[in-house]
């Protein structure tokens, strides 16, 4: 009786092994739960830059599709450049026309999900303006959605929810003030109504034109992106001098946002993959064939227990997509350096299994390497790193991105704002303060013979002069003071639109538009130029004491490099003048304390320096220099005699001052 049982459990448990073999090799080299996307972003249709940008856009929404033949494409903004010259930004309806015209060309009409970026909503007044062409020549735009939304799919066993977010500010500020994004009220109603209707059982993506950082409600964002499997964004291209091209990092260590560099100039774009609910994907430049993606076992760094299931993750095929514009001739795979071993292509698609002993790797780190050759003889060799315990994965963390991503743009702009008005206020009056102790006699010795020893540093002594000189210290004061508070510019700032740009903010046709980056402008002008200016403004005093007076000489590299210092600011503020002057008009060029009015004022500032008058330059010397050394001519010519010791000499001249 014993041996017929034992007979029955060893047969029950060969039929479930059975079971699970089957399972295994269905899912092997099945399509069912496997599905895979496409996400572009930043294209930047031109009518005026680098045609080739157009013409292989041409190629991608049809060859390049065709061959990787994606279930959807996310175009996350900036379709189309909108600036008909590097300073000068509007919407140009032929660019639209051209994006249209190419989009429309698409492969198999395969869903196309565009959505606004800042680009695409420069000088446009509201969504509903005319001037809005998103919405007569994007995809989604002439369906209705000019905002936020959501597209449901259905695909091999699985369902997913695609939701954009659409960050762009209702009033779309000109350049160069359009770059933080803006989730409104009415967009955050939006999304909170499609989260809330998500299905449980579906698999949400997440994308929009704006990183988390760049968006000034970044914490709701998170928060919402929190309901997905992954945030897609763009926007911040490869961070120009930075070139970086894997901007990926985890929010809480649970919500994935992956940043994708530009179509524009790296003619970059992604494809993604979910099988049986796992996210894998591959950033792939254009016409770099074959591309490989494995799906199972995904890499270690992007595994995300909360959001993908891992109970039966243990499986004995190894399965990789490989996409290729021709026949794909060979596939093999390595699993830690071992011998490679030739894949097998289930049926006539693109996906390549092998099957292996995985209890061989159910723990531990390990590393997959494949290598994918194609009818043209070009070769892929990725290589990635899995592990098959999800507690045992080192998730990704990269210092840089995660401080690009992880931050917050606003907070970063309003403190490098307050910062950079703090350093330009509290210096001037604490070297006044100084200065007035000196002048009183209310310094010490020992504090006075420390301010006599920085006195011999020229760029102390030369804003110490500044702030000596009342005509001078107390106008420089109120500019900064001013620009902290009152408007740049005044001038037709969006569609023709009146308006006035403060440090805080935009306002135009009655509204109030928070724009962050006057804070960052602020900053760039109070950092960069204005102390430069105010330090060459020293200079010419510093010149004009040693004419009068014999102070301390400064030599020629001295003048040289102050030159060469006022040139830098000088360029910089042009640069930067010239971009108001072209987009804001006459009225803005006018009506311009910012970036026109500095330039009559600063030159007024020279022109006090070169009049300083000597009797303010003997005063200022008999405080920070240890005896009068009584040695220069005076305009005649005449040599000033020394009027004796230090003590009457201070006294003497502060009561003629």
């Amino acid at each position: 009786m014993f041996s017929i049982r034992l007979f029955v459990m060893i047969g029950m448990l060969k039929t479930s092994q059975a079971g699970v073999d089957s399972l295994d090799q269905q899912l092997g080299d099945s399509y069912d739960k496997l599905s895979w996307f496409i996400h572009i972003t930043d294209l930047h249709v031109s009518s005026w830059q680098d045609e080739t940008r157009q013409a292989q856009l041409q190629q991608f929404v049809t060859k390049t599709l065709e061959s990787i033949k994606p279930e959807v494409v996310l175009c996350g903004g900036d379709l189309t450049e909108a600036k008909s010259s590097s300073l000068k930004a509007s919407q140009d309806k032929a660019e639209w026309e051209t994006y249209k015209d190419i989009v429309s060309t698409r492969w198999n009409k395969v869903p196309w999900l565009d959505i606004r970026g800042n680009h695409d909503s420069l000088n446009v007044l509201s969504r509903k303006s005319s001037n809005n062409y998103f919405a007569r020549f994007s995809v989604m735009g002439q369906e209705g959605n000019l905002g936020s939304y959501v597209m449901s799919l259905q695909s091999r066993g699985q369902r997913f929810n695609f939701v954009a977010v659409d960050a762009t500010w209702e009033m779309g500020m000109n350049y160069p003030f359009n770059f933080v994004g803006y989730i409104d009220t009415k967009q955050q109603k939006i999304l909170n109504n499609i989260t809330a209707n998500l299905p449980a059982d579906s698999v949400t993506i997440t994308f929009g034109h704006y990183p988390t950082s760049v968006v000034q409600q970044s914490d709701y964002l998170r928060s919402l992106i929190s309901h997905g499997l992954v945030y897609l964004s763009g926007h911040l291209h490869d961070l120009a001098l930075f070139k970086m091209h894997n901007m990926y990092s985890f929010h809480n260590e649970k919500d994935l946002e992956l940043e994708l560099v530009d179509w524009k100039n790296n003619r970059a774009f992604r494809v993604l993959a979910v099988d049986q609910g796992k996210l894998s994907f591959t950033d792939v430049k254009f016409g770099d064939w074959p591309i490989v993606l494995p799906t199972y076992p995904k890499d270690s760094r992007y595994m995300m227990p909360g959001k993908e299931s891992y109970g039966d993750y243990q499986r004995n095929t190894i399965r990789v997509l490989v996409f290729s514009d021709v026949p794909i001739t060979r596939v093999t795979i390595a699993v830690d350096d071992n011998d490679p071993f030739e894949a097998t292509q289930a049926d006539t698609g693109p996906l390549y299994t092998l099957s292996w002993d995985d209890t061989k790797h159910a723990t531990g780190l390990h590393k997959l390497s494949v290598t994918a050759l194609d009818m043209n003889n070009r070769s892929k060799v990725f290589n990635q790193q899995f592990t098959l315990d999800p507690a045992e994965a080192e998730l990704l963390d990269n210092s840089f991105p995660n401080f690009v991503l992880r931050s917050s743009f606003s907070t970063l702009f309003h403190v490098l704002f307050l910062l950079t008005l703090l350093a330009n206020i509290c210096t001037g009056l604490s070297l006044k303060l100084l200065y007035y102790c000196a002048q009183t006699g209310k310094l010490s010795p020992k504090h006075l013979t420390f301010l006599r020893s920085c006195a011999k540093f020229c760029l102390f002594r030369k804003l110490f002069l500044v702030c000596s000189y009342n005509k001078i210290f107390l106008p420089l004061l109120c500019f900064v003071a001013y620009m902290a508070v009152g408007p740049w510019i005044v001038g037709s700032l969006i569609e023709g639109h009146s308006g006035a740009i403060f440090a805080w903010g935009v306002l135009v046709n009655g509204q109030m538009a928070h724009s962050q980056l006057p804070f960052a402008y602020f900053f760039v002008h109070f950092t960069f130029i204005h102390p430069v200016i105010v330090l060459v403004i020293g200079h010419v005093l510093d010149y004009r004491n040693f004419v009068l007076t014999g102070a301390l000489k400064s030599g020629k590299v001295a003048h040289l490099s102050f030159l060469g210092c006022l040139l830098f600011a000088v360029i910089i503020s042009i640069y930067l003048s010239i971009t108001f002057w072209l987009q804001f008009g006459i009225m803005g060029f006018v009506l311009g304390p910012l970036k026109t009015w500095s330039y009559i004022f600063y030159t007024a500032m020279f022109w006090l320096a070169w009049t300083l008058p000597r009797d303010h330059c003997q005063v200022f010397n008999s405080l920070v220099h240890k005896e009068d050394r009584g040695k220069k001519t005076d305009d005649n010519g005449d040599i000033l005699k020394n009027e004796g010791n230090e003590g009457s000499s201070v006294e003497k001249l502060l009561q003629t001052a």
